[in-house]
Order: C-alpha cells, then sequence, then structure tokens
C-alpha cells in the first residue's frame, strides 16, 4: 500500500474497496500501480488515500524472484546472488528509501571496449591476470577479452634491451671460478615462508651456471658469499680467482670484501659507474628470474 502517488512509474484509478486500520480508521483505495527502483520493480500495489506512510510487502518482494533476510539492524533484499536494496530497521519497522520514478535515459555515446584500452586502464597488466579479473567478476563491468591480436607499443619498448655494445662471441675464461659475477635482487614486494626478502645471485663466466643465495637483510650478503666460496671450491677443486661486482655498498666495503679477498688471494673488479652493459651478465640474469 502507498500513500505517495509519485513513486508510482505506471499508475491507474479505480475505486474499489477499502482499507481498516487498527484505530477503526477506514481509507479508500483509488487506485493501484506499479513502482521501479533500479532492478527492483513490484507490480499490483494499492494506492490508499490520506495513508501516512508507504508499506510495502515482504510477500510482493519475494513474488518477484527476489530474497529478503534481516538481521538485528538491517535487511537486505538480493535478486540473482547481487544486492538491490538495503533497509534500516527504526523503531521496530525495516525502512527502504525509495526515489521518483527514473527518468528514461538515452545513449548519447558508446564506448568500443577493447583488449588495449583495457590493459592501459589496468597499467599494463599482462592478458592472463585481465581475464581472470573478468571471469572472476573481480572489476565491476570489465568484460570479457580477446587478445588474439593485442600489441602494446610501451611494454615492447620497456622490455627492449639497450645494444650499443657488440655481442661478445668469445669466452675470455679457461676454466669454472675463473671470473664470478655477483649481484643482489631488489627487495621482493613478498616475503618467503623462511622470512627472506634478498637474493644474491653469482654467474660462473665460463659455464654460466647460477647460483641463488637468499637472506633476510642486505648486510648479509658478504656473510653468503663466504659460505658459499668455501663450499664450492671445496666441490670443484679449484679457487676463485676474480669476482665482478657494482659499487653497492654491501660489496664495496674495506671491512668485509677487501679484507676477505686480500687474505684469500682474490681480486675484486669493479663495473663502471652508470655502466649497465659491464654489468649485463648479472643483469640479464636478474631479469631472467624475476620473469
Amino acid at each position: 500500500m502507498k500513500g505517495n502517488r509519485k513513486l508510482f512509474s505506471t499508475y491507474r484509478e479505480y475505486y474499489e474497496g477499502n482499507v481498516i486500520f487498527g484505530s477503526n480508521l477506514r481509507c479508500n483505495i483509488i487506485g493501484n500501480g506499479m513502482i521501479s527502483n533500479d532492478s527492483l520493480k513490484i507490480d499490483n500495489l494499492e494506492y490508499v488515500d490520506n495513508l501516512r506512510f508507504n508499506l510495502l510487502s515482504v510477500g510482493q518482494i519475494c513474488d518477484n524472484k527476489c530474497r529478503v533476510t534481516f538481521s538485528e539492524h538491517d535487511s537486505e533484499i538480493t535478486k540473482d546472488g547481487k544486492v538491490i536494496s538495503r533497509c534500516i530497521r527504526k523503531k521496530g519497522l525495516y525502512v527502504m528509501k525509495l526515489g521518483n520514478k527514473s527518468k528514461d535515459q538515452i545513449c548519447l555515446a558508446t564506448i568500443d571496449e577493447n583488449s588495449t584500452l583495457w590493459h592501459r586502464r589496468l597499467g599494463h597488466a599482462n592478458k592472463r591476470l585481465i581475464q581472470s579479473l573478468a571471469s572472476k567478476e573481480l572489476i565491476r563491468n570489465l568484460p570479457k577479452l580477446k587478445f588474439d591480436q593485442h600489441f602494446c607499443d610501451a611494454c615492447k619498448i620497456r622490455k627492449q634491451a639497450h645494444a650499443s655494445h657488440k655481442a661478445k662471441n668469445i669466452v675470455s675464461t679457461t676454466r669454472c671460478l675463473e671470473l664470478l659475477h655477483m649481484g643482489l635482487f631488489v627487495p621482493s614486494a613478498a616475503w618467503s615462508y623462511g622470512g627472506n626478502r634478498y637474493t644474491l645471485v653469482i654467474v660462473d663466466d665460463y659455464s654460466r651456471y647460477t647460483w641463488t643465495r637468499f637472506h633476510k637483510d642486505k648486510t648479509e650478503a658478504f656473510d653468503q658469499f663466504e659460505i658459499f666460496s668455501k663450499k664450492i671450491q671445496n666441490q670443484l677443486g679449484c679457487t676463485i680467482v676474480l669476482i665482478r661486482t657494482n659499487h653497492d655498498r654491501e660489496f664495496n666495503n674495506k671491512v668485509q670484501f677487501k679484507e676477505f679477498c686480500n687474505a684469500n688471494g682474490i681480486t675484486h673488479n669493479f663495473s663502471a659507474p652508470r655502466t649497465p652493459q659491464s654489468y649485463g651478465m648479472v643483469e640479464r640474469k636478474n631479469r631472467t628470474l624475476q620473469e
């Protein structure tokens, strides 16, 4: 029953019957119609003359394939698993806001939703991630997209490597452990189960064999290398001649690396400042491990 004529989206007048309230007040039924509020549409509602409040039947809501759940403080109306309206409990009654009937909507423009557009909107995410978000409906209004002919110039440029130097086809070393390239991973966004966040990457120049040592803090890089050097020299039966690193503080320090190298007869070389080409073997290996 409704007492507000403006809430009806469709309405027809008829004068049949009346409603008697608890105070023996009798009000006439002067019309009926339908109300609509977004996804909620309820038909065959009666318009009662001089009714001060709008009363909505739970049964009529459920007849429209909706589900109504009540709690201590509020209630929800769901349809097809989606919440379409909420009611707040006030003085023993559940109050739902109903706006005036919606005006006709006119589409003045259309947008072509393609894979490239959503790829850019989501920060150049890869196609598997976008398809997963769409299939799980984690982003509202994200359509299912096709990536058959998806090309992103920005992503291609980002993955390009500067090739200003000619490739070196000759290996300058003659045996394993003659030259070791070492570098430290950028801190990972996620911690491992053991609480480690950093990775020491060691690449043998002769065999291109790669070792990784995990640790919790960058200051542990020297301790990891000291343990590694003793084990690998005993296993292979040969000594480390030369190591090459960048100028990061964990490598360029006099207290640890310099004293250790001098005591064990190891030459410590550094890459040229601001020249990643001279440090390319570890940089390339880091990218391979990350991807």
